[in-house]
């Protein structure tokens, strides 16, 4: 049970139906990824060990949803789409797993699971302004915040102490010292990527859609 949190109180219902109207068998493989490491050349040392507060985001391939939080020469949180035509991501750290999936898009409403046993951990909802409210099944939650115009963004525990913030568009990343004993930060900081990488997404489809209503209203009145 979600405690504190109205929006979150009911489990959500996974459908029994496609998008045609057809029955569909569930199973909870359905909706974990599968069992196989991100990173396959090498086992990734423990966010906690990292040496720097500093981390920064790469992206090895412009043309594929795979990104690596690094310090120095080193992996220690990978996010992944799991598909071209999915909203399913991973997120993976040592030997965590979990996956995020928007399962009500008109709501907004992302679960996030155990990667390995598909349990659902958390949830949230995201806002217009950018904001989420992430919260976990023990009634604690942190929050993404920031100005809605910027990707300068940070997230911050139940009681308003910042614990990480991202600048350069996402890509850089600062953790507080304090927050390197949080069994929570790995995800937080897969999350924080994969809100920067879908806020940057969004402000590129509002450009596109600005530029050609611009561009047909003035085929128009020629």
């Amino acid at each position: 049970m979600y405690k504190n949190a109205d929006l979150f109180r009911e489990p959500f219902v996974y459908p029994t139906r496609n998008a045609f109207g057809a029955e569909k068998s569930l199973n909870i493989s359905d909706y974990s990824a599968n069992k196989y490491k991100l990173r396959k050349d090498t086992a990734m040392r423990s966010l906690s060990l990292s040496t720097t507060q500093t981390l920064r985001w790469s992206q090895p391939n412009p043309f594929k949803c795979y990104h690596e939080l690094v310090g120095g020469n080193e992996a220690f949180v990978v996010l992944q789409q799991s598909g071209i035509f999915t909203t399913r991501h991973a997120i993976e750290a040592g030997d965590q797993r979990w996956t995020i999936e928007t399962v009500d898009f008109w709501q907004n409403l992302v679960i996030v699971s155990n990667g390995w046993t598909g349990e659902e951990v958390a949830r949230f909802k995201k806002k217009y302004c950018g904001d989420v409210d992430l919260w976990f099944k023990d009634g604690r939650h942190f929050t993404w915040t920031g100005p809605w115009w910027s990707y300068n963004r940070l997230w911050i525990d139940g009681e308003g102490h910042p614990l990480l913030h991202v600048e350069n568009c996402g890509k850089d990343m600062g953790i507080v010292p304090a927050a390197f004993t949080l069994p929570e930060l790995p995800l937080l900081c897969g999350l924080g990527r994969y809100l920067s990488v879908l806020q940057q997404s969004m402000t590129m489809m509002a450009i596109i859609i600005s530029v050609f209503a611009t561009t047909t209203s003035a085929n128009h009145h020629m």
